[in-house]
């Protein structure tokens, strides 16, 4: 018996002590079958491991994925909020929006109950180009009297306000009663608002913008 022969029935032997076989597994009557079968036990437990390994190769990879396919959704969210940032510090040289107040109010049928609520805000626009502008879209963020953000919202205003020029309008929205924002929003003594702007557009049909701006619905042409 070789020295490879005497390894393996030494861990047959072994195997044997501790009550380990395998299902199947053959008497083994002679010195012979007892290698055999730790030889036949060696090659089925490496075949095991190599398919656990190769279970824990894969989990890994799909692991591995997913970080990058998350590492990759930050990086472009990050250069989307740069452009947007940017984008939005171009107009603000070019264009204002000032909230000079802000109503809460009712709305009533003909029998004169009240069936809804509104928030009306006035709004101070001035247009710092030479050139007219048909309205303008983006964000805004309300903020309670103690700097509490309460809810962002989108905004879209079809106004036209002639080159170097400014405008009064009032801007609508309709207040939803189950929305945690315009709950919080009755519930303030005073509000801040705060635009973020993603496009301005003009009368000669050129935009500046990033052009991901969704159609939103609206009830007036200045409303949010």
């Amino acid at each position: 018996m070789n020295a490879a022969d005497r390894a393996t029935f030494r861990q047959w032997a072994a195997r044997m002590e501790k009550g380990e076989s395998l299902g199947g597994e053959l008497t083994a009557w002679t010195v012979k079958d007892a290698i055999f079968n730790q030889q036949r036990f060696n090659v089925i437990q490496a075949e095991k491991a190599a398919e656990r390994n190769k279970q824990e190769a894969e989990k890994q990879a799909v692991i591995d994925a997913q970080k990058e396919e998350e590492r990759q959704r930050v990086l472009a969210a990050e250069r989307d909020a740069e452009t947007r940032s940017k984008i939005d510090a171009a107009i603000r040289q070019q264009f204002a929006v000032t909230v000079a107040g802000y109503r809460f109010e009712p709305l009533f049928g003909r029998n004169g109950v009240e069936y809804a609520r509104e928030w009306h805000f006035a709004l101070d626009l001035s247009n710092h180009t030479k050139r007219a502008v048909a309205g303008f879209a983006g964000l805004v963020t309300i903020y309670d009297v103690f700097n509490k953000e309460l809810g962002t919202y989108p905004v879209r205003v079809e106004e036209d306000i002639g080159p170097l020029s400014k405008k009064k309008i009032l801007a609508i929205m309709p207040h939803n009663k189950n929305d945690a924002g315009h709950i919080q929003m009755t519930r303030s003594s005073s509000l801040r608002v705060q635009f973020f702007f993603e496009s301005l557009a003009f009368s000669d049909g050129q935009n500046l913008d990033i052009g991901i701006l969704d159609e939103p619905t609206h009830r007036q042409k200045a409303s949010y």
